[in-house]
């Protein structure tokens, strides 16, 4: 399947005007026309080379882009990206960034992560920035810890929290934020539910306690869910017997 294709199905679904006007989107780097094999993954490391190469993949589809900046003055400045661009270009590989715009959208990590958690009344926020939703059951804090650990399988994922619920209190509503979206709590403060937020600054949970608002902070690699929504959505849509291999990759752990 030629490699247009595929970005033209990938974009009349997840289009990218809808991402944040900053953010870099798209092919970043254009390889082969004809595709038969495609890798997924949440970031480009160098510690999958090999794979690429036993697997003869011709495209990458991450969620987090290759070049945040402009690409000339990057790779002059970092020799590792260079080599990974100078890696690309010559198994004429293409890359795709597919980033805030899957975020902004309905069927989007957050949504997937509500789906996970058995959710209802899920809707977007925010400027489609956020997920809205409830837990099909009331539980308690540390009940919910288990179910998040369990469904978006974060078992050994540092978390933190600042919760001002009373301990008899029960949650119900949340709202889920995709990587570090903390901007959400100036724009958005209820003080009766949880925000389930990958990754928070310092000063956004500075501005949480001093508004009270309860914070569930559960990692950005809580981002690899990223990887089975985009398989889903390709096995869905493109139809044809590209092959999908899949890589969910922890670049850290506890100590």
């Amino acid at each position: 399947m030629e490699i247009e294709k595929i970005i033209n199905i990938i974009e009349k679904k997840y289009q990218k005007e809808n991402g944040m006007k900053e953010d870099f989107l798209g092919l970043q780097i254009k390889g082969k026309k004809e595709i038969k094999n495609i890798l997924l993954t949440l970031d480009f490391t160098n510690d999958f080379l090999e794979e690429i190469k036993n697997y003869k993949i011709d495209l990458i589809i991450s969620h987090h882009p290759l070049f945040f900046g402009e690409k000339a003055k990057l790779l002059q400045n970092d020799s590792i990206l260079k080599a990974k661009y100078q890696f690309l270009k010559k198994e004429q590989i293409n890359f795709y960034a597919l980033h805030t715009n899957i975020d902004f959208n309905l069927d989007s990590i957050p949504h997937y992560q509500a789906k996970k958690l058995n959710c209802k009344n899920i809707k977007l926020i925010d400027d489609n920035r956020a997920i809205s939703c409830e837990l099909e059951n009331e539980t308690n804090f540390l009940d919910f810890i288990k179910l998040v650990r369990k469904n978006l399988d974060l078992l050994n994922d540092p978390f933190k929290t600042n919760l001002f619920f009373e301990n008899k209190e029960m949650i119900k509503k949340i709202i889920i934020v995709s990587g570090a979206g903390g901007d959400i709590l100036e724009r958005v403060k209820e003080s009766n539910v949880l925000y389930i937020i990958g990754e928070l600054k310092h000063h956004h949970w500075i501005y949480a306690s001093d508004h009270q608002l309860n914070i569930l902070e559960i990692g950005h690699q809580s981002e690899k869910i990223f990887v089975d929504l985009v398989e889903n959505f390709l096995f869905e849509n493109l139809k044809t017997n590209l092959k999908i291999y899949k890589i969910y990759e922890n670049k850290y752990h506890n100590c």
